[in-house]
Order: C-alpha cells, then sequence, then structure tokens
C-alpha cells in the first residue's frame, strides 16, 4: 500500500509542478530585427534621392529600400535631378546620422529645395518624426 501512496503522491507532485505557472513571463528577445530605410518616388519635378553608403557600405543604385539592424548609423545621401535631355543637376551630398529601432521604417525626405542646395531629413514613418541629424554637408558634388 506504501508503494502505491508514494507513486500517488509523486505522480501529483509532478502534474502539480508541471501545471503551475512562474511569477511573471518574459518575452524572448527578437534576434537580429531590422528596420527599414526608404527612399520616396516623387514624380514630376522633384528630384530622386539616392542613398550612397550606410556605413561605409556602399549600396546598390537602383535600390529604393533598405535593411539596418537597430543601433545607430551613418547615411550618405543625395539629391539628383534629371531634367530635358538627359542633363543632370546634382545639389550635393549629405551626411545624416540616426538610431534605427528595430521594426520600424523611415523614409528619406525632402526638407528644402532650391537651385544649389537640397536638404534631406530621416523621418519615422509611424511618428512622422524626424529622427536623423545632418554631420556634414558636401555643397558641390558634381561627379556621378
Amino acid at each position: 500500500m506504501d508503494i502505491v501512496r508514494e507513486t500517488i503522491l509523486a505522480s501529483t507532485v509532478l502534474i502539480l509542478a508541471g501545471c503551475s505557472t512562474p511569477p511573471y513571463m518574459q518575452t524572448p528577445p527578437v534576434v537580429d530585427a531590422k528596420a527599414t530605410v526608404e527612399l520616396p518616388r516623387y514624380e514630376g519635378g522633384l528630384p530622386n534621392l539616392h542613398i550612397h553608403k550606410i556605413d561605409d557600405v556602399h549600396t546598390p543604385t537602383l535600390a529604393k529600400k533598405f535593411e539596418v539592424s537597430a543601433g545607430v548609423h551613418d547615411l550618405v545621401l543625395s539629391c539628383q535631378y534629371t531634367g530635358a535631355f538627359g542633363t543632370r543637376a546634382y545639389f550635393g551630398r549629405v551626411l545624416l546620422n540616426f538610431e534605427a529601432k528595430a521594426e520600424h521604417a523611415y523614409e528619406a525626405r525632402i526638407e528644402k529645395l532650391d537651385k544649389r542646395r537640397c536638404d534631406i531629413q530621416l523621418v519615422d514613418k509611424a511618428t512622422k518624426t524626424v529622427v536623423s541629424r545632418l554631420i556634414t554637408r558636401e555643397q558641390d558634388y558634381r561627379s556621378p
């Protein structure tokens, strides 16, 4: 009879221990969560934006969407306007710095455009807030 009682007691302890919940649940960390940086697709009359580098790594020429890891990044961007007969005008390059948050989407936008300069900012698409900081501007960039 002792064996039956010990078996029942052991089974009860195992069942109750397996069914208990911890005092709090922790969400496992998301590994390699990414953020996206996008370029707008302007039609008619506005210059095209181009990301040349992300953290000193050259980017594909025709790409409009890039994935970056969460953290601080540097972006080199430029404005280019293609006019009649294929003539091109460059408005210079800018170096922007921003902190990417995982699962956020960011978009480069033209803040101000005049004959000599194109001001670019990076905006969080969800909150519509500017997240970038201008580091430097290269005014007279003329090569493609």
